[in-house]
């Protein structure tokens, strides 16, 4: 690795590198932050997606589907088995990346985990980093130069499609179908996750998985037992009931905290599509159906019925934790994965309990089809090279995409037993040594997200049996593999004002004849062009 690579002055020139670049404006389009699909052995556009082929030399307390549903560990394993064989790179020739680098750690030559890792890689690796809000712009401008780093994470890469084309390898010969198999920590990644990579019919890019759930409702159940609330409604009017009845405004006790978080999980009640629909090749937005307006209008009436905290529009991630941690609100809508929260209900009070209410369909009739997203952080793609050097690098990260549990997993997390870290209680806990020098090689390429909270393994089962419940009955992103140049120029402005009405409609300030107005202007200035580009897309790649 490059010395200056984490030391404080290094990080700071590409800090400001990556400032300076914003000035140009983004270059390319990239690594999605909204849903996708949940594909299938054979991607929508055709190619033939990695088998998967999850690692079984460590086995969960509660096991992995095909599905995507990741295993539960309840503790660290006692006796980490290792999943690869010789060092990755044979070559000896040096590995550049450009990733995310957050953090600022020991320089090269007093850093004991960074020699470690490059040892076990078999070659210096140098990363061209920044921090997170600063690494879009500092990759546009690596992207934009000459000379490609050997391996890219393209988070937040605009233009994907053409760049992908024109200066990454296709690397479906290397992983689809059964090919994947020499690389067994990279068939551990669950197919829900591959469509994300997958252009003009290719696989270009690996996704660094993440939970597919993209909103769930965690509820104080302890709560909810003492005041003989049921936590399983079957119809939308059980639902409201329930929130009125954790209600207790005149002491401070509210329902939930977000109407805005909210708003995706009524959707997913009453059948609104998730963000598009596809009837025939066309594209609907959800924004556009009479479902997305029936919610708004359950959750006007629900907010004027006062069983959100009034502060819930102006709430940050802090008091939120603090409201459930302490009973103010009895609820939290969010991400799928909803630790932090729930881990600090815990720490508030060990005898505090957690579950998940799951969503029943509006009119009855069975659970309601749960919204799954990419199950992405991003992908990470190589430069076009030679078959030998593909496959060295295709080595590297499959070790560094080590499943949890693994000797590689342990290593690469928490560095080296008894210098970085020592176990408490069995679960491995970094030191001051540990802090002060490991970095998140994970942005380069991770293993899947299981569900392992150190300490609490009612919190790793209470995730666990939520991402079960929504990939067991989903509601899948129909746009994987699919591309709209509008979409990446235009749908963050024409989404500004969608969403600000949203919170005005919420709050009884506007009425849903304003929605309607709204709606149609998104449709004009950018809407219908962007459905048409996807229908497009879609045709041109053979899916239907």
């Amino acid at each position: 690795m490059n010395d200056q690579l984490f030391s404080r002055r290094g990080l700071l020139r590409g800090t400001a590198a990556a400032a300076l670049a914003v000035g140009a404006g983004g270059l390319f389009a990239g690594c999605t932050s909204g849903p996708d699909s949940t594909g299938g052995q054979v991607s929508r556009t055709g190619v033939a997606l990695p088998e998967y082929v999850p690692f079984t030399g460590v086995a969960g307390d509660l096991p992995a589907s095909a599905a995507g549903l990741q295993p539960a560990f309840f503790s660290y394993p006692a006796e980490p088995k290792s999943i690869t064989g010789a060092k990755p790179i044979t070559s000896g020739d040096p590995v550049t990346a450009a990733a995310i680098i957050n953090n600022v750690v020991r320089e090269r030559n007093d850093n004991r985990y960074w020699q470690a890792l490059e040892s076990r890689l078999g070659a210096e690796i140098k990363i061209l980093g920044a921090p997170t809000g600063d690494f879009p712009a500092k990759l546009a401008t690596i992207l934009a130069g000459g000379e490609l780093p050997d391996v890219v994470q393209l988070y937040q890469t605009t233009q994907l499609p053409g760049l992908l084309k024109a200066k990454f390898a296709d690397l479906t010969e290397h992983l689809s179908g059964a090919a994947i198999k020499d690389f067994p920590a990279l068939a551990n990644i669950p197919t829900i996750s591959w469509p994300a990579g997958v252009y003009h019919n290719a696989i270009y890019g690996i996704p660094q998985h993440r939970t597919p759930q993209t909103v769930s409702l965690i509820i104080r159940d302890d709560i909810a037992k003492e005041l003989g609330v049921s936590i399983e409604p079957s119809n939308g009017e059980e639902f409201r009931e329930m929130f009125r009845q954790l209600t207790d405004a005149k002491n401070n006790h509210w329902a939930e905290r977000s109407p805005r978080n909210m708003l995706g999980y009524v959707n997913q009640m009453i059948g609104t599509p998730n963000t598009w629909r596809v009837d025939g090749g066309k594209f609907i937005r959800d924004y556009t159906t009479d479902e997305y307006r029936q919610a708004l209008d359950i959750l006007a009436q629900m907010w004027k019925e006062g069983v959100f905290h009034p502060d819930s529009f102006s709430s940050v991630s802090a008091q939120v934790t603090a409201w459930i941690a302490a009973g103010t609100v009895r609820m939290v809508s969010g991400p799928g994965a909803f630790f932090p929260s729930a881990q600090a209900v815990k720490d508030h009070d060990p005898n505090q309990t957690v579950a998940v209410v799951r969503p029943p369909k509006w009119e009855g009739g069975g659970p309601a089809a749960q919204y799954l997203g990419p199950a992405i952080l991003c992908t990470t793609a190589l430069k076009q090279a030679e078959p030998d050097r593909i496959n060295e690098l295709l080595r590297m990260l499959d070790y560094l995409a080590a499943p949890f549990g693994t000797e590689e997993g342990l290593f690469i997390a928490y560095g080296e037993e008894g210098f970085h870290h020592t176990r408490v209680n069995g679960e491995p806990v970094l030191g001051e040594d540990g802090k002060a020098e490991l970095f998140n090689i994970g942005y380069v390429m991770s293993p899947p997200r299981v569900h392992y909270v150190a300490g609490y393994p009612d919190i790793a089962e209470a995730e666990y049996r939520a991402e079960e419940s929504a990939v067991t009955v989903s509601a899948p992103w129909p746009t994987a593999g699919l591309y709209s140049a509008t979409e990446e120029t235009k749908a963050a402005n024409l989404g500004k004002t969608i969403t600000s009405l949203q919170d005005e409609i919420m709050r009884g300030q506007r009425t849903l004849r304003d929605w309607d107005e709204a709606v149609a202007a998104w449709k004009r200035d950018g809407g219908d062009t962007i459905a048409a580009e996807y229908a497009e897309s879609l045709q041109q790649s053979g899916g239907s």
